[in-house]
Order: C-alpha cells, then sequence, then structure tokens
C-alpha cells in the first residue's frame, strides 16, 4: 500500500470515528526510544525511519517532525507532498496544532502511548481552540495497517 493510500485509509477511519484528526508518535507502550517492528506505526505511515519523531494527520494535512539528527533522512524518506516536514527544535505538537487545525476540532490518540505529562502540555498548547484531545481504545494505525 502506498503512503498516500495509508493516508486515504487513515482519513476515512477518522471519518467513522467522528475525528478532525490523530496523533503518532515514535514510541511503544514502554516508551521505547527503539521499536519492535510491529511497534513502528510512523514508519509505516510516512516511511521515516528515525528513532526519533511524531506525525499528526488531519482530513487534508498532515505533518511528520523529527529532531536535528535525522534532518537529512526524514527529508529523504518522507514524501514533501504529502507531509510537512517539521524540526522539533521549532515546532511543537501543540504549535502545529494551533496552526493548521480548527477551532473546536477533535484529535484522537492512543493513551498507551503518550505520558500525562506531554497531554497535559498538549491540551494547554490547544484550549484556546478548544481543540479537544480524545483518547482512543484502538489505535488508529493498528487498525489500518
Amino acid at each position: 500500500m502506498s503512503v498516500q493510500n495509508k493516508l486515504i485509509a487513515l482519513c476515512h477511519l477518522l471519518s467513522e470515528k467522528n475525528l478532525d484528526g490523530v496523533i503518532i508518535p515514535h514510541t511503544d507502550e514502554f516508551g521505547s526510544e527503539y521499536l519492535p517492528p510491529n511497534a513502528e506505526r510512523l514508519a509505516w505511515l510516512t516511511g521515516f525511519t528515525g528513532s526519533s519523531g511524531a506525525a499528526i494527520v488531519l482530513a487534508d494535512t498532515a505533518m511528520v517532525m523529527t529532531d536535528g539528527r535525522y534532518t537529512i533522512q526524514i527529508q529523504n524518506q518522507v514524501d514533501g507532498s504529502l507531509f510537512d516536514i517539521c524540526d522539533m527544535a521549532n515546532v511543537t505538537l501543540g504549535d502545529w496544532l494551533v496552526a493548521h487545525a480548527q477551532a473546536g476540532q477533535m484529535i484522537g490518540f492512543d493513551p498507551k502511548l503518550h505520558t500525562k505529562k506531554q497531554m497535559d502540555t498538549l491540551r494547554d498548547k490547544v484550549s484556546a481552540l478548544n481543540i479537544q484531545l480524545i483518547p482512543l481504545e484502538r489505535n488508529l494505525i493498528d487498525a489500518v495497517w
């Protein structure tokens, strides 16, 4: 399945779940940086195989980010026509959501893949737009994959 088709399938699932977007971190339920193959959700969706990163997919746009170690790698592995490519040193998940999501949207996340502190920080950042962060019972990448 091409990356574009993966995005299309994910967006259809978002619509079915009445969500406007989803956050995809590069981690597993143990907070690992180096993941077993079944937890490589970010790589599966975007093609980016670095050990640090995250993505957000909205119905009409998507973003993938990493740190400075992978600047060249992410540009070589990710289709820039499908994803905005961001540097974590300059843009946070919250910054990107504030700039690209609409007020009142509902963004899903897998609660097993985020710390309370991460989600509290993100909620604080998006609260002015009344963006709702919705914990999911099942990881949407797993459902499409």
